[in-house]
């Protein structure tokens, strides 16, 4: 599981280094490859077997909905395959760094199952202006649970 928020800084080459705590994640539990894609303006980096896991889940999907459509074509043409190098580092496409507007500072996320890789000033700007929804989120998932007769701290909920 990848927790906590790290703040490092990107090369002159695109290159970051994953945070410590991470690569120990990654080295015990998935292995050196990520899968990067973009979304939210900011880079999501799925260690292959989570990519694989997410792809079936979306394969469930029905694909003639329009939405659906979308967020598929939207996760796989930004996907790029890359692996830790021999520093922890990884290389973040230039398509994906303009995406994201990466350059000099950038924050790393630990978000359950996957690493999310964001400018500092993007996150800055999300981070303050999204605390004040966490709350509603929050009442909005507990009344989802009971109506479902589950409990929030299960995620099941989460993939039905």
């Amino acid at each position: 599981m990848f927790l906590g928020n790290y703040q490092v800084k990107m090369d002159a080459k695109g290159r970051i280094s994953i945070p410590a705590k991470y690569r120990e994640v990654l080295s015990t539990e998935y292995g050196p490859e990520l899968i990067l894609t973009t979304l939210d303006h900011c880079i999501e980096a799925y260690p292959k077997q989570e990519w694989l896991l997410l792809t079936q889940q979306l394969q469930r999907l029905p694909s003639l909905k329009r939405d659906v459509r979308m967020l598929m074509r939207a996760l796989f043409s930004t996907a790029h395959e890359c692996t830790l190098d021999s520093q922890g580092r990884i290389l973040i496409p230039a398509p994906l760094r303009e995406y994201a507007d990466l350059r000099g500072d950038v924050v790393i996320l630990g978000v359950n199952t996957k690493i999310e890789i964001w400018s500092k000033e993007r996150w800055d700007a999300y981070n303050s202006s999204g605390r004040e929804q966490l709350v509603e989120i929050a009442d909005k998932l507990a009344e989802l649970t009971m109506e479902r007769g589950q409990n929030l701290a299960s995620d099941r909920f989460l993939q039905t």
